[in-house]
């Protein structure tokens, strides 16, 4: 089988769009003969220019390219794109629609043949502005779906974005999209991140963490950041306290509550007093924790406290 078909584009002039995909001989592209009423319209009223994306190419395999072209672009007559092909490409395989194994075997041969970087940039010029159809990406979503990407494919990908700088309006968007209501996250609101922050800080117990994320809907990662302050920023976590009806700080606490608190710690003690006494006194329960390890409140005579028994 001779190598000697080419695939090429046909662009209009005034937009660069390519409005026809076709393959032949070397001389084919720039030939106007046998060509349809609509491509006679727009080379007439724009004019247009040529390029020939592939060469050297067998007849069976630069018709397995066409026909991959033209799905990619879309026919103007279907409504689906705009190029003026009258039909979906591979009309030269003498009449006859190939098997799904000469479609394989074809598939394999051209696998391991490279594009110059000459016709990548051609295609990817081509390309360019151009919106896959709602179709076009249902089926390459679905195609996608169970792929695993190769370790060489993920080595290349990884290599192709160091050193690449998000532009400021890049940058913005990324920063919005990971912000408050409008963000990613829009199913949670101000009012139940507020719920969030709360039971995290007065009815915490473990687990606590995934049966939010099941609750609201999103992923355990989300709950912890919300909880530890790496999201929600704006909404402040001390006027969160002032549900229980106390200052949320520990100034709220004179040394008599901490008095009662570190006696209550010493002999009633229980798992679970440290978040009952925060909730109690409209404290964080790392105050209620610093208390009894007596990293705060260092003043009062802890041996003093025994006195009341």
């Amino acid at each position: 089988m001779k190598n000697d078909t080419c695939v090429y584009f046909h662009k209009r002039l005034d937009t660069n769009e390519v409005f026809y995909v076709g393959i032949g001989s070397p001389k084919r592209p720039y030939s106007k003969n046998d060509r349809n009423k609509w491509w006679h319209n727009i080379a007439n009223k724009v004019g247009y220019e040529v390029e020939v994306i592939e060469e050297n190419l067998t007849w069976d395999s630069a018709c397995l390219i066409e026909i991959a072209l033209i799905s990619f672009f879309g026919r103007r007559d279907l409504g689906k794109g705009t190029l003026v092909n009258l039909t979906d490409g591979g009309d030269g395989m003498k009449g006859r629609t190939p098997s799904e194994e000469t479609k394989a075997k074809l598939s394999a041969a051209l696998k391991g043949k490279k594009r110059s970087e000459e016709t990548k940039a051609k295609i990817s010029e081509s390309l360019k502005g151009k919106k896959r159809s709602e179709e076009t990406k249902a089926k390459i979503s679905k195609s996608s779906i169970g792929k695993k990407m190769s370790a060489e494919a993920r080595a290349n990908m990884s290599a192709a974005q160091k050193g690449k700088k998000h532009s400021e309006e890049a940058r913005a968007k990324i920063s919005k999209a990971h912000q408050g209501e409008k963000g990613s996250k829009a199913k949670l609101t101000d009012d139940i991140v507020t719920e969030i922050i709360y039971k995290c800080k007065f009815h915490y117990y473990h687990g606590i963490l995934r049966d939010l994320a099941k609750q609201y809907g999103v992923h355990k990662s989300t709950i912890f950041a919300i909880k530890n302050n790496a999201e929600w920023k704006h909404i402040s976590r001390d006027s969160i306290l002032l549900k229980e009806g106390d200052t949320p700080t520990s100034s709220a606490l004179t040394d008599e509550i901490v008095t009662e608190i570190l006696y209550q710690c010493e002999f009633h003690y229980y798992r679970g007093m440290g978040n009952d006494l925060a909730k109690k006194y409209g404290v964080h329960r790392d105050t209620i924790s610093n208390i009894k390890r007596n990293k705060t409140f260092k003043h009062i005579d802890r041996n003093s406290i025994i006195k009341k028994t």
